[in-house]
């Protein structure tokens, strides 16, 4: 549990940022409403953080555990399992109302949680970057649309995947894994040394 709460401290407020980054780099005329409500905010973070914990490590044992295993398995390669692993996470949220925009998210996310795995050798960083995430667009800034949870901020209007919030997820993406890397790499080298995929 250590390194999914430090990956979740580092990476909350890096992603809170890209995203409000992103959102005024694309130029969408966004209206905040400050809905905050302590109790209920309160009571829906103690009730989310259990579903986000559940719901970001089953994802990452779907999307990350297996899949990289298997790719790896075949191929050989832990550059190509992480990139095979983030194409069937993107290919799996499927949807013809998806645009180009919203599938390079979800490859840059796929490939980010994998890339993690295979740098980290275990799942622990990217099941606590995915509740970082989860937290943030749920209990933080809201999209109208996505859920019904208490927010601290909720938009006026659904904001949709533009280029610019893909950028500036990668940028957030280069920000996390330079510090929890210069944090945790050398206690992680040496409890990995013998993993499987090196």
């Amino acid at each position: 549990l250590k390194l999914v709460g430090l990956a979740f401290v580092i990476y909350l407020p890096l992603v809170t940022l890209s995203s409000l980054a992103g959102i005024w780099l694309a130029g969408q005329p966004v209206t905040f409403n400050f809905v905050f409500e302590p109790a209920g905010w309160i009571a829906g973070l103690a009730l989310g953080l259990v579903l986000y914990l559940i719901q970001a490590t089953s994802d990452e044992l779907v999307f990350r555990a297996y899949p990289l295993q298997g790719v790896y398995a075949v191929i050989g390669r832990p550059v190509v399992a992480a990139i095979g692993a983030a194409v069937i996470f993107s290919l799996y949220h499927y949807s013809p109302a998806n645009t180009p925009e919203t599938y390079a998210s979800l490859f840059v996310a796929g490939l980010f949680a994998a890339a993690l795995t295979v740098k980290a050798q275990r799942l622990e960083p990217a099941i606590g970057v995915h509740l970082a995430n989860n937290l943030s667009l749920f209990s933080i800034v809201q999209n109208p649309e996505v859920t019904p949870a208490e927010p601290i901020w909720r938009l006026a209007e659904p904001v949709g995947m533009s280029w610019a919030l893909v950028a500036t997820a990668v940028v957030a993406a280069g920000g996390f894994w330079g510090g929890f890397f210069r944090i945790t790499g050398t206690a992680l080298a040496r409890t990995t040394r013998h993993a499987g995929l090196s």
